[in-house]
């Protein structure tokens, strides 16, 4: 499916999640879906076109992901890893490498570092090559 799931839990237990997720999964709800009535603002779903890697989730982060992410101030960030965006996934088409990850990963650290007292919690939720997963 290409996705990685990033969720934010601020002092009064009020989550917002965003969602970076491989076009051809994502409904047709525009460039970024924000969640429908009660929810709208708690959600962020980011679809991106098949063979997006490293520059374009970059761009992601620092333009959307990090600056909701500071504005929002969170207590928790919990990582969903969804290595199935890696370059070498035989089922997703995304571009993601080694390096990518990398970045995204020192990005919510910094996030978690000066909001949340660097609480954070990285849970491994999908990738099918073992080569990306060594990456």
């Amino acid at each position: 499916e290409g996705s990685n799931y990033l969720t934010f839990v601020s002092r009064d237990g009020i989550v917002k999640r965003t969602a970076l997720k491989e076009y051809r999964n994502v409904h047709k709800s525009g460039i970024i879906a924000v969640g429908l009535k009660e929810g709208e603002g708690f959600t962020v779903n980011v679809p991106m076109p098949a063979g997006q890697g490293d520059g374009e989730f970059r761009a992601i982060f620092d333009e959307v992901v990090v600056p909701i992410a500071m504005a929002y101030r969170p207590q928790l960030v919990m990582i969903s890893a969804g290595f199935d965006a890696h370059k070498d996934d035989p089922l997703a088409g995304m571009g993601l490498t080694g390096l990518g990850y990398d970045y995204m990963t020192r990005a919510l650290m910094k996030i978690a570092a000066e909001s949340a007292a660097g609480k954070m919690v990285i849970a491994l939720e999908g990738g099918y090559s073992e080569t990306g997963l060594q990456d």
